[in-house]
This record gives structure tokens, C-alpha cells and sequence, in this order.
């Protein structure tokens, strides 16, 4: 059973959202030959401010594999070689 997680920015009415599950499933159908009311898809809504965390989040753990320091002075952010 194919489970597809799509996170967004809130505001878009379930209209859209429901056109957007909708060809989501025909995708995953089409792709991997799954039975249609075996997919499901869910649709977290969170607002523009979490997006932003969690990019910076990611942003920070990929800078910390490459071992490139980040680090903040008087509200802004340095990128450093270490």
C-alpha cells in the first residue's frame, strides 16, 4: 500500500488540495502498477513560518556534514571553512 506525505504552506483551498490528491494517485498508479484505493495520500498544512525552520534546519545539519561552521554575530549568520 503506497503512503505519499506532501507538506505545503497552508491557504490553498480543498478544492486544490483534492485535485492535488487526486493526481497524485493517478502518478503513483500509473508508476508503480498499485491498486487505486490502496494509495493513500495525506496532506500536512503548516504555515510559512515552520517551513522556514526546517529548511534552516536542513540547511544547518547539510553544513554541518560538510563541516562548514555556522555561527551568528549581532543577528547574522557567518558561514565559515573549519
Amino acid at each position: 500500500m503506497p503512503f505519499v506525505q506532501v507538506t505545503m504552506i497552508e491557504g490553498r483551498s480543498d478544492e486544490q488540495k483534492h485535485a492535488l490528491m487526486a493526481k497524485i494517485t493517478s502518478a503513483v498508479e500509473e508508476a508503480v502498477g498499485a491498486k487505486r484505493e490502496s494509495i493513500r495520500v495525506a496532506i500536512y498544512e503548516v504555515s510559512p513560518i515552520s517551513i522556514y525552520q526546517v529548511l534552516f534546519l536542513y540547511l544547518f545539519n547539510l553544513l554541518i556534514k560538510q563541516k562548514t561552521l555556522l555561527f551568528l554575530q549581532n543577528n547574522i549568520f557567518y558561514f565559515s571553512d573549519v
